[in-house]
């Protein structure tokens, strides 16, 4: 079992666009968004060469190496918005 940095840059980039199509609540999807792009900042990203990994295992807590360049451009227009 593990995360995923795919599906959690995506669940912030959608909790953007969610608080700019709703007029109410725009709050709790902001909050989402940045509870995502922060778990990804501090967890998941490697410090050199300042990338997100892939995911890490729930299990041992442990970073798999693999890096994926759609992260990085995802998180980019989700902070972007």
């Amino acid at each position: 079992m593990s995360t995923n940095v795919i599906t959690t840059s995506l669940f912030g980039t959608l909790s953007v666009y969610l608080a700019e199509a709703t007029k109410t609540n725009k709050g709790k999807y902001v909050d989402a968004a940045k509870a995502s792009f922060s778990f990804i900042t501090k967890v998941l990203f490697l410090e050199n060469p300042n990338i997100p990994t892939d995911g890490i295992s729930l299990r041992d807590c442990k970073a798999n190496n693999w890096v994926f360049r759609f992260v990085r451009e995802s998180m980019e227009v989700g902070l972007e918005i």
